[in-house]
């Protein structure tokens, strides 16, 4: 759709703002025209509400949050233009679903909610047209609900989920005492737009050229299913919960040497990287805030801030834990400045041929106060919030630490079997434990088996008859798989095979040559 003719279906005088995009937005609006049916950046969250909701009041509470909000009210632009623009709208209608399950038999109840769920994800927003944020309310018995708030990341982030839900929460809380709405004028995602327009971006180039100088080899972590020819994503879960008492450890060992708990995460990460990958040099992609605090008020600003950077990874074998997390702090430090240059600009400084080559998954640490403050006095409680959102990476790591410290993989089925993201949370665990115990460990020390892999590797898989080999030798014994099957793979090196009687023809060479 052109800009004209959205003009005529909005009519020009309802045509509040028109502004640029932020660097994410451009990034999630070019996998959008990728595949617009994707559910890459579609979020949806879910809360088990207890008590008794008013609908009309809930009705009109959301009407008024889009009416404060201006990225409720935003629309993109990317047909027929010279670059993506969004254009904010002066009113747009809200709306919310309500359904009643509460007389349905329980079974029904959670298929009527699932199908609508897998529906809602199915109903990809139109960008160009359609509201990006929607509100379903179900009744599933006399004083509980389910409450369904679906949005496009291109709007917001995370962190303002707290931010909406507490200014929705405060509307209806006055409307259902029929007192007047306090006034809070938002401030707009604009300010972000031109704060970022008055940044030097080639200082920043200059920044992440020189924190990626050097770095040559991508991280390949193995591939468990055979790449498809065809883009596709079928979306899997793992999670990993630490106990209490290693949680507890972690906390002590981040206030200790004064560093984040994102920090010790981060180098427990990269030692994994390294181990898998046998180098002592990785990136991966870290989700970071992006809300600068040069902007007033910026932490009351819905919009996208976040961003995703590089992490880069390198020590050497004789570095300890503790030396490694005070590199990565000060390199965060550092970098931070600069967190706002989009990742398609910081991978043009760096040696490697394309963005999926310096960034192939990413690792997020999540903090948002989604419930704080919202349960008083509204006449009903939030019980539970359970969410569904991926993205465009075929690996995802969120880390939530709260009392037990939580880390969810969201992975792509058709890249990464669950055996395999089961072992990699395994041997992350192993190296948690680890550091948790000896901070000053080293890195070559720490190991990503665990004793009970060990013991099957030595024991169970290592068996074999002795007597069978009595009078044999490796020569001879090449030599009968050669006559008995020559054409069979013998050695896998990468791309490259051997068959025994190419291994047989080239052992001789050596032989010979020796």
């Amino acid at each position: 759709m052109s800009f004209s003719e959205v003009v005529r279906l909005f009519r020009k005088q309802n045509v509040q703002d028109i502004y640029e995009l932020s660097p994410l937005q451009k990034g999630m609006l070019f996998h959008y025209l990728q595949d617009p049916k994707s559910a890459a950046y579609f979020e949806q969250t879910t809360f088990l509400l207890e008590g008794h909701i008013d609908l009309t009041c809930l009705r009109a509470s959301f009407q008024k949050l889009v009416e404060r909000h201006d990225v409720f009210r935003t629309i993109f632009l990317y047909q027929k233009i010279k670059q993506p623009m969004q254009v904010v709208l002066k009113k747009r209608k809200a709306d919310l679903f309500f359904a009643d399950l509460s007389n349905l038999p329980a079974d029904d109840k959670k298929q009527c909610i699932r199908e609508y769920r897998r529906n809602d994800r199915k109903n990809q927003f139109d960008l160009s047209r359609d509201q990006l944020i929607r509100l379903a309310l179900f009744r599933t018995g006399l004083n509980q609900y389910q409450m369904i708030v679906s949005f496009h990341h291109i709007l917001m982030d995370g962190w303002c989920l707290g931010l909406v839900l507490h200014d929705l929460f405060t509307i209806y809380r006055s409307l259902r005492k029929g007192e007047e709405v306090p006034p809070r004028k938002a401030p707009p995602y604009r300010t972000y737009i031109r704060w970022l327009k008055e940044q030097d971006e080639e200082q920043a180039r200059s920044f992440w050229r020189e924190y990626l100088r050097g770095y040559e080899e991508p991280v390949q972590l193995a591939d468990a299913v055979p790449s498809s020819p065809e883009p596709s994503y079928a979306l899997g879960e793992h999670h990993l919960v630490l106990s209490t008492k290693e949680t507890e450890r972690l906390k002590r060992l981040a206030s200790r040497y004064q560093v984040t708990f994102n920090t010790i995460i981060q180098a427990a990460w990269g030692i994994l990287l390294q181990k898998y990958c046998q180098t002592n040099d990785v990136v991966f992609g870290s989700v970071v805030s992006g809300r600068p605090a040069e902007i007033p008020n910026v932490e009351q600003i819905v919009g996208l801030f976040i961003n995703t950077v590089p992490v880069r990874v390198k020590c050497h074998e004789q570095q300890t834990f503790v030396e490694l997390l005070q590199q990565l702090k000060k390199a965060a430090l550092a970098a931070e400045p600069y967190h706002y240059l989009s990742l398609a600009d910081i991978q043009s400084q760096s040696l490697l041929t394309s963005a999926s080559d310096l960034v192939n998954h990413l690792l997020a640490f999540e903090n948002y106060p989604i419930q704080d403050g919202l349960d008083q006095d509204l006449g009903f409680e939030i019980k539970d919030v359970s969410g569904f959102e991926q993205t465009s990476y075929d690996l995802n790591l969120m880390v939530v630490a709260e009392d037990k410290l939580s880390i969810r993989f969201s992975y792509n089925q058709h890249r990464y079997t669950n055996r395999f993201i089961r072992q990699l949370a395994r041997h992350f665990q192993h190296i948690l434990q680890q550091v948790c115990q000896n901070a000053s460990i080293k890195i070559c020390e720490i190991a990503i088996v665990t004793k009970a892999e060990k013991e099957r590797l030595l024991s169970q898989y290592n068996r074999f008859n002795v007597g069978q080999l009595e009078g044999e030798t490796v020569v001879s014994l090449l030599a009968k798989q050669v006559a008995q099957s020559p054409e069979q793979i013998a050695v896998v090196c990468g791309e490259k095979r051997l068959s025994y009687r190419e291994l047989d023809r080239r052992a001789n060479q050596l032989a010979h040559l020796l």
